[in-house]
């Protein structure tokens, strides 16, 4: 890869429904170069809300 690449994910919006989806996400690089091609994948999970009171 080039140097200054900065690949991201966003959220934006909340897990509604954990049983359509549980809030993880596989992110898979592939590159190719001279023929060859090498892949790595990481899993990520989504960070749960959390909110505040003004009691707290």
């Amino acid at each position: 890869m080039r140097s200054g690449v900065e690949p991201g994910v966003e959220a934006t919006d909340v897990i509604r429904d954990p049983a359509k989806w549980d809030g993880r996400a596989v992110i898979r690089l592939t590159t190719t170069s001279a023929g060859r091609t090498s892949s790595d994948s990481v899993t990520l999970g989504d960070a749960p809300l959390l909110t505040q009171h003004h009691l707290q």
